[in-house]
């Protein structure tokens, strides 16, 4: 399965890897609704983009949002951010910050994602 990340790099097999690891990181939110998702899928990730570094290597560079101004996950998602992304060979720097301008809404879900999401719901209705 390739996740699809909002990541501005020409390596198409490094931004499928960075997806692969943003959306490892799974919401609890989305635990919560019976549907876990990670970052990815829940339209937390705002930015990531890749550049290059002066002294060699590649720099990240991504900011992640939150589903709500209270979330207690804020400073858990920047550590996982870092040490997965910096895990990936040739990254020596990453820089994430958290997007406290963006308001997260339902509609930054993925499409298949929020299919998911409908049919958990659907199934858990009480028929009248």
């Amino acid at each position: 399965m390739t996740v699809t990340a909002p990541v501005l790099v020409a390596d198409k097999d490094l931004a499928d890897r960075i997806g692969e690891c943003l959306n490892a990181i799974v919401d609890p939110c989305s635990i919560a609704a019976g549907a876990p998702a990670g970052l990815v899928d829940m339209g937390l990730v705002m930015t990531s983009e890749i550049e290059p570094r002066d002294e060699g290597g590649l720099r990240a560079v991504i900011a992640i949002g939150i589903t709500h101004p209270f979330c207690m996950m804020a400073g858990v998602f920047l550590n996982e951010v870092r040490q997965r992304v910096g895990a990936i060979e040739g990254i020596e720097e990453i820089v994430v910050t958290l997007d406290s301008d963006t308001v997260w809404t339902p509609a930054l879900m993925s499409d298949a994602y929020r299919a998911r999401l409908d049919a958990v719901r659907s199934a858990k209705r009480i028929p009248q």
